[in-house]
């Protein structure tokens, strides 16, 4: 038995985060689609594009 609740929440929910040099809403709209057809179908989802901050940039590819 466990000795308090159980951590989380009761249902399952998906959210992606997408840093981005100069995010547009055809990013987000983009990023929204293919998590939407890449999910499961009964699990909801969000999604967020931000511009990325200085430390998060990379020039590695």
């Amino acid at each position: 038995r466990p000795l308090g609740p159980v951590p989380g929440d009761r249902r399952p929910h998906l959210h992606v985060s997408l840093a981005l040099p100069d995010p547009t809403a055809a990013d987000t709209h983009r990023l929204d689609t293919l998590v939407a057809a890449a999910r499961p179908a009964h699990m909801p989802y969000t999604v967020e594009v931000t511009a990325a901050t200085a430390a998060e940039r990379t020039t590695d590819r």
